[in-house]
């Protein structure tokens, strides 16, 4: 077999560095991207930590605690997770007026949870009842006309 020339040696050398320079760089892309979403969850987390002792008084161990649990679980997470919980942050809080920034009160966020699950997870109704409600529309279609 021929010794291949120098050129294509060179050539060859090239191309293995450029593909190494860009797996490099694009794993740093990825990487950095990741980082600055942990850094906006952290610097939200503070500010909901900071308002939740304010309302609650708790101490700043407990409350600590409770961060590092959070932080711990976050490290966890996809990146598209981690995407998802920094909308949710940004919409739980007011956006206008005297309560910018706090969070919205548990009361509207209980109701909206209610109502969530309730459209989204809808008990399948019984044959029977399909079968009255039908009978009432045919009723109510008949009145019509």
């Amino acid at each position: 077999m021929p010794k291949p020339s120098k050129c294509n040696i060179q050539l060859k050398n090239a191309h293995e560095s450029f593909a190494k320079k860009y797996k490099l760089n694009k794993f740093q892309e990825v990487n950095n991207e990741s980082t600055n979403n942990l850094k906006k969850i952290n610097k939200e987390l503070k500010s909901i930590d900071d308002m939740t002792s304010d309302i609650l008084n708790v101490d700043k161990s407990d409350s600590s605690k409770i961060y590092n649990m959070i932080i711990d679980s976050l490290k966890d997470m996809s990146k598209k997770d981690l995407q998802s919980i920094s909308y949710l942050l940004c919409t739980i809080r007011y956006l206008y007026r005297k309560n910018k920034d706090h969070i919205i009160s548990f009361y509207i966020q209980n109701k909206t949870f209610e109502y969530i699950s309730k459209s989204l997870y809808k008990s399948g109704k019984s044959l029977d009842e399909l079968n009255h409600q039908n009978k009432q529309l045919k009723q109510d279609i008949q009145k019509l006309q």
